[in-house]
């Protein structure tokens, strides 16, 4: 699978958690590698380490707990 194709399914996933609240996100990664504010929002970032390629995933999340944005970065 080339790396284009597996950034578009990264984020098609990814977007399944956009307006839901952060639990759900809690729930499918655990607990965050680290928490950050930017922008008077909350920056929840996982850090995933695989086998071919890393992957640094930050949602931010608002007051009301629910996930407004995403960045997916990965590399190898």
């Amino acid at each position: 699978e080339k790396a284009a194709q597996k950034a578009d399914k990264e984020n098609a996933y990814l977007s399944t958690f956009l307006n839901k609240p952060f639990a759900n996100i809690n729930q499918a990664f655990g607990k965050p590698t680290q928490t950050l504010t930017e922008n008077n929002q909350t920056v929840q970032v996982y850090e995933v380490k695989r086998v071919v390629f890393d992957c640094q995933r930050k949602f931010t999340v608002d007051d009301k707990n629910i996930v407004t944005g995403f960045i997916s970065t990965c590399w190898d």
